[in-house]
């Protein structure tokens, strides 16, 4: 099982959800992530580790089975996106996030509707 940060159409009641197998997986809570943006690429959105405590991005963090796990990193790096580890309420947790900010709208509430 790996645990994963997921903040938009991998998310519950997202096309991507079911889609992905993630009713499979065990929903650990909705989360907030300080020091990320969201961005708005279109019909789905991308995230970007910032230096700044004001940028938030809520999300909700399961606890995926391995295969589900390298089936959805194989579509995330395939769209441009990089693993990285981030520390929320003190646990280690997976995130895809883009390497640098793409020049699209930023989601000011940090949050994928």
């Amino acid at each position: 099982m790996v645990k994963v940060f997921v903040y938009g159409t991998l998310k519950k009641d997202f096309y991507n959800h079911s889609r992905w197998g993630m009713e499979e997986a065990e929903f650990l809570g909705t989360k907030i992530l300080t020091g990320a943006k969201l961005f708005s690429l279109g019909p789905y959105p991308c995230a970007t580790i910032s230096d700044n405590k004001n940028d938030t991005i809520q999300g909700e963090v399961y606890d995926i089975p391995d295969t589900t796990f390298q089936q959805i990193s194989q579509m995330e790096i395939g769209a441009g996106y990089s693993l990285r580890t981030i520390n929320i309420d003190g646990e280690d947790i997976n995130i895809f996030v883009f390497n640098n900010e793409p020049e699209a709208e930023q989601i000011m509430d940090g949050v994928w509707k």
